[in-house]
């Protein structure tokens, strides 16, 4: 459907964007990418894109052609790295046709770019909420986002739902071991931390210091999950052959 169609773009770089916002806490060496994983619809245009100002051009078209308009300035808009201008245009888009829920998720997105998480969330719920799609990826994307706003039961359920269709995310797994360690739940915070450690190795790393985790610290398999990733760092950094990382399929998790 082309409600699908236009939002796959958007959704299918969310892997390499939630590397770069699961810790607010320290910079990881990743985050120059995010900026490039924000894909809206493309429209194609009507008329000529060079020297029209969107809001008069579009007085002479009907509610979707002036939303594709106004969708496709937006695009270029982020192309260009102008994030707020294309927030603006993507709301005027979805003001001119409040059917063009995908704008919905494309307005989240370019939101969580700006830093602006209550926002972001606000229009990925309205996205989820309208029924038309409920997108493992856009689901993965708000837990993150409501991780950050401290929502950790939210956060936990919607990152366990996206992490059906991304199982070897390491640091999805990663983040909903955090939301679930903010929960007290040790048990299925060390399960998602231990298929993070199998498809990250030495990789975890930067994670581990997330104070999200100073509840399960002390926990022998928290200290046993460090310990196994140091050496594997410690060999990588001598040159000596690493063991594989294990790819095998995890166990349920915890009940």
């Amino acid at each position: 459907m082309r409600t699908s169609s236009v939002i796959l773009s958007a959704i299918l770089a969310l892997t390499a964007f939630v590397t770069a916002v699961v810790l607010e806490h320290q910079p990881a060496p990743w985050s120059g990418v995010w900026r490039r994983d924000v894909m809206v619809p493309s429209q194609r245009t009507t008329g000529p894109d060079r020297g029209h100002n969107p809001a008069s051009a579009s007085r002479s078209r009907g509610p979707r052609t002036e939303a594709e308009f106004l969708a496709g300035s937006a695009r270029r808009f982020l192309e260009a790295g102008n994030y707020q201008g294309a927030l603006e245009l993507f709301r005027a888009a979805f003001a001119a046709d409040p059917s063009r829920v995908e704008l919905l998720a494309a307005l989240g997105l370019v939101s969580s770019q700006l830093g602006r998480d209550v926002e972001a969330e606000h229009y990925l719920v309205r996205y989820l909420d309208n029924g038309k799609s409920d997108d493992p990826a856009i689901r993965a994307h708000l837990g993150i986002i409501q991780l950050r706003l401290r929502k950790y039961a939210a956060a936990a359920a919607n990152l366990s739902r996206g992490l059906r269709s991304h199982p070897a995310n390491g640091p999805l797994n990663c983040a909903a071991a955090a939301a679930y360690a903010r929960m007290a739940d040790a048990d299925r915070a060390l399960y998602y931390l231990e298929i993070a450690r199998r498809h990250l190795g030495a990789g975890i790393l930067p994670y581990l210091a997330d104070p999200n985790f100073d509840s399960i610290r002390d926990r022998p398999e928290f200290k046993k999950i460090v310990a196994g990733v140091l050496v594997q760092a410690n060999r990588k950094a001598s040159g000596q052959h690493a063991s594989p990382t294990v790819q095998g399929r995890a166990a349920p998790p915890p009940k």
